[in-house]
């Protein structure tokens, strides 16, 4: 199961109207502290589990959902005008298995 925070909704929604033809991705990506849970802009595969939620279409692969269990996305408000765009902005995905 996927659950959406409120304060992610907006920010979701907003990454689908700017990819109006494709389903947002759960997946595993690599970051400077490991491999972790992101969302990207993706085509459905035939076997992807699909969640619908307010307007916003995710997509995940059922090994990956089975593996997690439960997955809850929030977001972040980082701070305006920092340094390089690093605001610290950004979706947090938390699984009850973590990925390592």
């Amino acid at each position: 199961m996927i659950t959406i925070k409120d304060e992610a909704v907006i920010h979701l929604q907003n990454l689908q109207d700017a990819h109006p033809e494709q389903p947002l991705r759960v997946a595993v990506v690599g970051g400077a502290q490991g491999p972790g849970l992101g969302i990207i802009p993706d085509e459905k595969n035939g076997e992807d589990q699909v969640f619908d939620y307010q307007g916003v279409k995710l997509v995940i692969e059922p090994n990956l959902m089975g593996y997690c269990r439960q997955i809850t996305i929030g977001f972040q408000e980082g701070k305006e005008g920092a340094c390089g765009g690093s605001s610290g902005s950004g979706f947090l995905i938390q699984a009850q298995v973590p990925i390592s």
